[in-house]
């Protein structure tokens, strides 16, 4: 089912101009979180996984929400995002959004070789890619574009965090729960 995605703008204090080419294509770009919501939700900071693809910003466009096993190398994507997507500072906000894009063309094998090539952020790209994901969460929403538009060049596919189960779910779940238990206990 298609919902729009609200992108609103971008703080430039989160990210920062890189160079990167995908299969020889270079482009020059701002490589950071983009803000936005998902159908009038909460905000969130949100990466983009298509580098051939382009926004321009405010945008609005509908998507259909997956998760992260429906992702080119989605886990290795969940857990970088899930791991260092609290952005701190500009360059790690560029190293991240360089990182998703390697994980995704190049199943994270570095900046220097491969489909997707940079060399700007590198060493701070090599350490996301080389670090301990050991009981990181690769669980991510997949915002998956209905169309590029008419170019087929428009409307990122985007990813932030999962949504979190509203307290009145998460309520109902665990009344569900103490019904079993008590069934469970009477017979």
């Amino acid at each position: 089912m298609a919902t729009p995605l609200n992108l609103t703008g971008i703080d430039y204090a989160k990210g920062g101009n890189v160079s990167a080419s995908l299969d020889g294509n270079s482009q020059y770009f701002f490589g950071g979180p983009q803000q936005g919501n998902y159908n009038g939700g909460a905000g969130q900071d949100l990466f983009c996984v298509d580098f051939d693809k382009h926004n321009g910003l405010p945008e609005t466009y509908d998507v259909t929400l997956l998760n992260q096993s429906s992702l080119t190398n989605g886990a290795l994507v969940g857990k970088i995002f899930n791991k260092f997507g609290t952005i701190t500072s500009s360059a790690q906000g560029a190293a991240v959004q360089l990182a998703i894009w390697d994980a995704i063309y190049d199943n994270g094998d570095g900046l220097g070789a491969g489909r997707f090539q940079g060399s700007d952020y590198a060493s701070q790209v090599s350490a996301i890619l080389s670090a301990d994901f050991t009981g990181v969460s690769s669980n991510i929403s997949y915002y998956q574009p209905t169309s590029h538009g008419p170019s087929g060049n428009l409307y990122q596919g985007m990813i932030g965090a999962a949504p979190v189960p509203e307290p009145m779910s998460m309520a109902v779940v665990g009344m569900g729960a103490a019904a079993l238990l008590r069934r469970r206990r009477k017979a």
